[in-house]
Formats: structure tokens, sequence, C-alpha cells
């Protein structure tokens, strides 16, 4: 049995059950699992930190490209005979080079990149069963389009499409209501931290006007317990904000520079009934790049 700790932005998740997870800034390459110790950042506010993407966004001037173009790596641990005395982890990471357009289709070519044990324990546990087949990287991309209308820009919940993005009003109070509502599909009761990462993608991917952009900052900078985890320094301009809830915690690192959010992370905080995962097991991350 196979229980994945995955859900591919890009295809947008429907009602797919998940399990707890969480955040902070971490770095990965495409062969190891990352264990994280949450960094807490207490001398700045995540509304003051905010404030001057939220500016940076205002100022942004020209319309969104009517073609969405990105790349995302994806990051996911696959758990082998869950809830069991015999259940191990196995990272892998993915990429997908995704191009949407306003029929609200999508072609997405994807490359397995590798996959790595999460730790030796897990891979002796992988031993003592029987050493199951594991899944290997490919050279050759696999290549999925998704017919026009299909294509859904929340990670999870009811489908938003290409024509609904756009038409997303630039009011803070609007936008999350219609959030909100969406994420309704996936779960009853949307907490913070899970409409941190709705919003992280949505800003990471879908073709919002600057004002509408401007008002999702917004909106992300009054969640409740949102703080700042790594705060920028010297020789960067990436700022990290966390919040925490159900079992995980979210990180987006967002660039104050130009506003883009770089990547979106969840790690675990709370012990995990389906395997032996420390807390801080990087469980799922999504790092964006463009054109």
């Amino acid at each position: 049995m196979l229980l994945s700790l995955q859900c591919v932005i890009v295809a947008g998740c429907g009602n797919m059950a998940r399990p707890p997870h969480i955040p902070g800034m971490a770095h990965k390459d495409s062969s190891t699992a990352i264990v994280f110790s949450p960094v807490r950042v207490k001398t700045l506010s995540a509304a003051v930190a905010l404030a001057a993407v939220v500016l940076k966004s205002r100022g942004v001037t020209g319309a969104a490209p009517a073609v969405v173009r990105f790349t995302e790596r994806d990051y996911h641990l696959d758990i082998y005979n869950p809830e069991s005395s015999a259940a191990f982890a196995l990272a892998g990471t993915t990429v997908h080079a995704v191009t949407a357009t306003p029929d609200s289709s999508r072609i997405e070519s994807s490359s397995p990149a590798g996959f790595a044990f999460v730790s030796h324990e897990d891979e002796l546990r992988w031993r003592n069963s029987g050493q199951p087949t594991l899944p290997k990287a490919s050279r050759k991309p696999m290549v999925a389009v998704i017919a026009s209308g299909a294509f859904n820009f929340m990670p999870q919940g009811s489908r938003l499409t290409y024509e609904e993005v756009r038409r997303l009003p630039a009011s803070p109070s609007m936008i999350e209501m219609i959030v909100i509502a969406h994420a309704h599909g996936y779960t009853q009761t949307p907490e913070g931290a899970a409409l941190l990462k709705q919003y992280g993608v949505l800003l990471a991917t879908a073709p919002l006007s600057s004002k509408v952009r401007a008002a999702m900052f917004d909106v992300v900078a009054r969640l409740p317990g949102l703080r700042v985890c790594a705060a920028p320094s010297t020789s960067s301009n990436l700022i990290s904000v966390c919040l925490a809830g159900g079992g995980n915690e979210v990180d987006l690192t967002i660039s104050l520079r130009t506003g883009a959010v770089r990547s979106v992370r969840e790690y675990l905080i709370a012990p995990a009934g389906y395997a032996d995962l420390q807390s801080g097991t990087l469980l799922e991350a999504e790092t964006f790049s463009h054109g």
C-alpha cells in the first residue's frame, strides 16, 4: 500500500484526503529529504514585512500575460506500508513545465528528477519489507494536456478557471470570500495554514492584475497567526512568512524586490500516524520560476 503526500498544484487536487503538514526556510536538492528546525523571527511583524510587497505590487504597470508559463519543481513524500511498523518514506522531485491559456486549458511536461529515502531507518524498513520496486528518475518527459475549461489555479478545492481569476476584484474582503468559498470544495473548515497555501499558489501562478496581487498580499498579511520565519539579510532580498495549523506549517518565500512568490512549502510539526516521521520533516514543496 502506498500513501502519496503529494498534490500536484498545477493540476488541482479536488477532494483528495491529505495528512497533516508545515514551513520555514530550508534548502533542498533533487536527491535529499529535508528535516527542518523552524526559525522564529520576532523582531519583524508579517504585516509590516509584507507592506513593501503590497506597495511593489501596486506599482507594477501593464496587463498580465495572456498565456501563463511557469516551471514548478515539486518535492513530495511517498509513504509505503502506511500505519504499520514497516512504513517507510521515499522523497521524490518532479519538474513540471506548464503552459496555461485563456480558455483554461493546460499543457504540462513533467520530468521525475530523483528519489531518495528520507532516512537510513526508512531504507532499512524497505529492505525488511522485501525491497519492493521503487520509482526511478526518467529522462523522457511525460506530456499531459488538460482540456479547455478544466485547468484549476487553486491547489485544492473547487475549480478556479483562468477567466474567473481575471475577474477577481481588487478588494481584499472579496478575494478572501471567493478563495474560502473555493477552498470549501476541499475542506469544510479551511484553516489559516491551508488558506496561506491557496494564496501562495495563486500569487505564484495565476494571471493576476497588479491591483489584485496587491489586494491578495493584503489578505495574506492579515491572516491571524502569520509570522516572519526568515527575514531578509544583506545578501538576500527574500522573506519567508509562516503559518501553522492542523498539525502542519505552511511557508511562503517571497522576493521583496519583485513581489514574486518563489516557493510554497509544508513541514510536519505534529506526530504523523501514517509513518515514523520527525517533526520538522519537509513533506511537500513547490518552487516556481517564470519565463
